[in-house]
């Protein structure tokens, strides 16, 4: 879930009550897609954007599934969007929970992982499908122990529906 910390940061979800938000005005049909998907305690990796260093910050969850986003149908909102109503909306949003902060991961580490850093290890892979980082999707990598600390962040799910990354456990190509 990437978000732009001079508008909502990590620490900004830190002093809410209960820890928890709504993720509003997301309006890239990819991210949307992948937030529709989006199940109770699904977790996601939380992404500072447009800032200095962009990086993940710490993990989040999802404790409601998708519903249709407001902000678009609000003519004041800077994600207004005309062609979104409430009785068809095309934009949806989620509400996440802070799980715990985590040693951050920079987006040159996530890059130099997706393209098989160099002290990938045999039997171990990476491929990206989209250079959007906000709808970014890896399959099974490691490149440094800050990415292996990722995978290990959901050792016991075969796939994770995350906004940011998608990383999903297989087997290497024989």
């Amino acid at each position: 879930m990437k978000s732009e910390p001079s508008e909502f940061s990590w620490d900004n979800l830190s002093q809410l009550p209960d820890q928890t938000s709504s993720w509003e005005g997301v309006r890239n049909p990819q991210a949307r897609n992948n937030m529709r998907a989006m199940k109770i305690d699904d977790e996601a990796f939380f992404y500072h954007s447009n800032c200095k260093t962009p990086m993940i910050v710490g993990i989040v969850k999802v404790v409601r599934t998708a519903y249709p986003d407001h902000s678009a149908f609000d003519k004041k909102s800077k994600y207004y969007d005309a062609s979104s109503t409430p009785e068809n909306p095309k934009w949806w949003m989620v509400d996440v929970k802070k799980v715990r902060e985590m040693t951050p991961v920079s987006l040159e580490t996530i890059k130099r992982a997706a393209a098989g850093g160099s002290d990938a290890k045999p039997g171990e892979y990476c491929r990206t499908h989209t250079k959007r980082l906000s709808t970014y999707s890896v399959l099974v990598c490691r490149a440094d122990s800050s990415v292996t600390l990722l995978l290990k962040v959901l050792p016991n799910r075969r796939s994770a529906c995350l906004c940011l990354v998608q990383i999903q456990m297989m087997s290497p190509p024989t």
